[in-house]
């Protein structure tokens, strides 16, 4: 079952787990309101820019000579009527991992080499937004399947 709320300013997407009763709920916000009498705005605001630092730090890429001129792939795979739309460096071993790890049959539908494979990626993931299932997967037309096996390799 999956569960959808939304109000002016939050949403709540829900696909396996219980939503708090009332009186929990209750019990929250009364928690929550100890908490404001207890701590100060700014000591709240200093910690979550602290964690913010954290989560948003640049990272480094570090790349050798054999990374740089490695093949990136953009990768379709079809399991019942749904489509994942995947990146990766290695398309067989991605594809026996998953397979390992996944008693479904599955069938690679298209792969092509690009150079970015992260912003290919995330074209394709925001063209098929309103087709979304859940996270990477997708219920595509054959409209959408034969676009994507139009796509060429790049490299």
């Amino acid at each position: 079952m999956e569960i959808y709320i939304q109000s002016s300013n939050c949403e709540i997407q829900n696909n396996y787990w219980f939503l708090p009763t009332l009186s929990e709920i209750n019990l929250i916000i009364k928690n929550l309101e100890k908490m404001r009498d207890i701590i100060r705005v700014t000591d709240i605001e200093k910690y979550n820019n602290e964690i913010r630092k954290e989560l948003f730090k640049p990272t480094k890429l570090i790349c050798n000579k054999n990374t740089q001129y490695k093949k990136w792939y953009i990768y379709i795979i079809k399991q019942w009527k749904y489509y994942k739309i995947w990146k990766t460096i290695d398309i067989q071993s991605r594809i026996k991992k998953y397979i390992t790890e996944n008693p479904n049959e599955i069938e690679l539908i298209h792969s092509y080499k690009v150079k970015d494979y992260t912003s290919e990626e995330k074209i394709l993931h925001n063209k098929y937004k309103n087709k979304n299932y859940r996270w990477e997967w997708f219920e595509l037309s054959k409209e959408d399947i034969l676009y994507i096996k139009n796509q060429k390799d790049e490299v």
